[in-house]
């Protein structure tokens, strides 16, 4: 899988919203093949970012819904859809309703077993990981999630950070904003760290465990992994 397009960046970007400065001149170009986690305190921007990424704020360019997939923070269908029918939704942008990538989208997520059940009346977990086998579905170059692994149990959260990672290997450009800094750690492969609407730190995760430390108040740990610590 590689990028045909010119992937989404902002470039000295300022966003404000109602008045209020969100984002101060933050630069983020995404790389494919590349798994990048945004990190920080709630409040710092993440989701503003994010959103800036996809072309949903104003100011900010539109992208081509066949090439990035967006899952927003919390989303979830309100419909009696099944599983698989909302998997499906995916593939609006292709205006199809191609078997493949449905299959291959739901059996990533652990949902197979599942197609046939109502979105409505399975777990909160098990919503979530429909809405992101919907955006695979789309077979996006570029995937953008805000807390993907919200609703998820450790093993479920770990598993979705081995086939984000794995998606990335294979040469998608993977944003996502995680809270949980053990898990952008072990999985991404690059993290951005914002505070206060701006940038502190992009690069490996390990480089910026200190920046990210002090952005939430903490202190970095190394042993017996690095992590954040209490002050």
């Amino acid at each position: 899988m590689t990028a045909l397009f010119a992937l989404p960046a902002l470039r000295c970007q300022t966003i404000a919203l109602s008045g209020r400065t969100l984002l101060h001149d933050v630069s983020f170009a995404p790389r494919a093949g590349e798994f990048t986690a945004l990190c920080g305190p709630n409040g710092a921007g993440k989701t503003t970012l994010i959103r800036a990424l996809a072309g949903l704020l104003p100011g900010t360019t539109p992208n081509d819904p066949r090439r990035v997939a967006y899952v927003a923070q919390g989303a979830r269908s309100a419909w009696g859809l099944t599983v698989r029918q909302v998997v499906e939704l995916g593939r609006i942008p292709h205006g199809d309703t191609a078997a493949g990538p449905i299959e291959r989208a739901m059996a990533a997520w652990g949902l197979t077993g599942l197609r046939d059940a109502r979105i409505d009346r399975i777990s909160g977990g098990e919503a979530r990981r429909a809405m992101l086998a919907r955006a695979l579905a789309t077979e996006p170059v570029m995937l953008l999630l805000d807390e993907p692994t919200a609703d998820l149990d450790p093993a479920a959260a770990h598993a979705a950070m081995r086939l984000l990672r794995a998606l990335a290997g294979q040469g998608m450009a993977v944003v996502a904003v995680l809270h949980a800094i053990d898990l952008a750690l072990e999985y991404a492969q690059r993290m951005l760290v914002l505070q206060d609407g701006r940038v502190v730190a992009d690069g490996a995760p390990g480089d910026c465990l200190a920046a990210a430390a002090a952005a939430f108040g903490m202190r970095a740990g190394s042993d017996p992994a690095p992590r954040l610590l209490p002050l």
